[in-house]
Order: C-alpha cells, then structure tokens, then sequence
C-alpha cells in the first residue's frame, strides 16, 4: 500500500504546480506494478490509496477560492473524496486484467 501511495504523490509531483513530469512515467509503473496479482478487493484498496495521495494535494487549491468561511475544506474533501471513489472504482477492472495477464499457460 505505500507503494501506491508514493505513486500517488509522485503523480501529483508531474503536474505543473512542480512540473517534474518525467515523475508520470514513474508513478503509473509503480502504481501498476501495485496491482499485479491483486483481486478485486485489493485492487480497490489500492486504487483508494492512490486516488486519495494524488486527488487530495491536486485539488487543494480549491478550498482557497473559498473564503475563510469555516467550512471552507468541505467542498475541497467532498470533490477529493468523489474522485478517489472514482479512481478506486475504475482501478478495479484494471487490476483484473492484470491479474488475468498473470495465467501464461504456455
């Protein structure tokens, strides 16, 4: 699991708030090496893990355009929140594709 959450920052890390993007290639290895041989469950775990180490830091900016209002960060954890259920989902499938490229019967 720390593995995907690296991949998650380092994902991040490419974007132009750092504009280290040679980080990309990196990440996306790293976060599918995460789930090879991993069932639907633990593909779901670790697509959580990381959804929510790339989705959290990259939209941080958001809660700024808020105001100083004391419920400023919930619109910010509510669209992080959305999209790492949504990347956690759709992590699912893929891990199944790597699980089922793992039965070489040659």
């Amino acid at each position: 699991m720390p593995v995907a959450g690296v991949a998650g920052l380092a994902m991040d890390a490419a974007f132009p708030a750092l504009g280290w993007w040679p980080l990309a290639f990196v990440s996306v290895t790293l976060s599918l090496v995460t789930l090879i041989g991993r069932r639907s469950w633990g593909a779901l775990l670790v697509g959580t893990v990381f959804g929510a180490a790339f989705w959290f830091p990259h939209v941080s900016w958001s809660a700024q355009f808020l105001g100083e209002h004391p419920l400023s960060w919930v619109p910010w954890v509510a669209l992080a929140g959305a999209l790492t259920i949504y990347t956690a989902v759709l992590t699912v499938p893929i891990g199944t594709a790597a699980r089922s490229g793992d039965n070489r019967s040659a």
